[in-house]
């Protein structure tokens, strides 16, 4: 099916559901979104496999042989119902999975059900689990951020990053080799138009410079564990420092 084609129908059925509700005195807006969702479901079933999100490469698992200890994506194994901004184009109730032992984004294809790879470089961000991810380079002249995708954690004047990966290591056990993976995080803080790698809370409180004192009885006065839950810590003080900069 062409991009034209698809086009077309898509213009025809958002015609049709609002005329629909576009009659009468009064519109019944809860009814209007909900025909408009319909709509959506509907094109999205028509271009079904068609969608140029479904044209990448079929995934193998490298590990598949291997007897493993957990999994290599992000909170689960199994498919995740997410959305993703792919190639310029944004889909949504999309069946994900985000291997994190090899960074890439895995869709369900809807048709075959076979798992297709996409290409990392035309991904803006995707959502998966109530988390949204957003792709990253390093700005000119720094060096702290790799170019990949990072957890939002904080979105306000100052941001707060978290790269998610896993590594892994090979245990013996008894006379077999299980791969088992490990979780591995690194914090990263965005203010001033930069990047700063946060290691710990020592290197989190300089990062806020001249607000560090106030940043400091803050942690004590909430009770906040830097250690014990560094992300956490990272969101509440961000707000903290946009609220004492407004």
């Amino acid at each position: 099916m062409s991009h034209s084609t698809a086009t077309y129908i898509l213009a025809v059925l958002i015609i049709c559901s609002s005329s629909a509700f576009g009659q009468g005195p009064r519109s019944d807006t809860l009814a209007h979104h909900n025909a408009i969702l319909l709509t959506k479901k509907i094109y999205q079933s028509i271009i079904g496999g068609n969608a140029t999100v479904f044209n990448g490469i079929e995934y193998i698992n490298p590990l598949q042989k291997k007897t493993l200890n957990g999994n290599a994506c992000f909170l689960t194994d199994e498919w995740q119902e997410g959305f993703l901004f792919y190639d310029d184009q944004l889909y949504e109730q999309v069946s994900l999975q985000y291997n994190l032992f090899l960074n890439k984004v895995i869709i369900e294809h809807i048709q075959s059900h076979a798992s297709i790879e996409l290409i990392n470089d035309k991904i803006k961000y995707f959502g998966i689990g109530n988390h949204i991810f957003v792709r990253l380079s390093a700005l000119p002249g720094q060096s702290e951020i790799k170019e990949g995708f990072y957890d939002v954690l904080a979105d306000g004047d100052t941001k707060v990053y978290v790269r998610r990966y896993k590594t892994i290591k090979e245990v013996a056990d008894q006379k077999i080799m299980v791969t088992e993976f490990l979780d591995k995080t690194r914090l990263f803080l965005f203010k001033d138009e930069q990047y700063t790698a946060i290691t710990n809370k020592h290197s989190a409180l300089n990062a806020f410079g001249k607000n560090k004192p106030e940043l400091k009885k803050f942690l004590a006065q909430e009770k906040i564990n830097f250690r014990s839950n560094p992300e956490i810590a990272m969101i509440a003080l961000a707000s903290h420092y946009d609220e004492l900069n407004k």
